[in-house]
């Protein structure tokens, strides 16, 4: 339960993107039944999940130089189909304009 209401630690502009990025793959997988779809997709986002949980953890020591997210795996990026990759660009595009309002 305490991982439902982590984002909450994160900056309020990348909650805004998160909540709404979180809501479409979601609602994008609400049908979907092939194991082989659906285990990848969780294994992500649990490590997602691991990930944001050290980072805001280190936001809530005060430790603001932490960055948030990682970047993605080469051997990852090689599989993504257009339609994603566009979508992980636009993301990108849209947080790196957050870092350069606070910097």
């Amino acid at each position: 339960m305490a991982n439902r209401w982590l984002h909450r630690s994160l900056p309020k502009e990348f909650r805004v993107i998160g909540d709404a990025y979180v809501k479409q793959e979601f609602r994008a997988h609400q049908k979907v039944s092939d194991s082989n779809l659906l285990l990848p997709f969780f294994r992500e986002w649990r490590q997602y999940l691991t990930v944001l949980q050290q980072q805001t953890s280190q936001i809530e020591n005060q430790n603001v130089d932490t960055k948030i997210g990682l970047d993605l795996a080469p051997d990852l990026i090689e599989k993504i189909n257009d339609e994603k990759a566009e979508q992980i660009i636009n993301l990108k595009s849209e947080t790196a304009t957050i870092y350069n309002q606070n910097s």
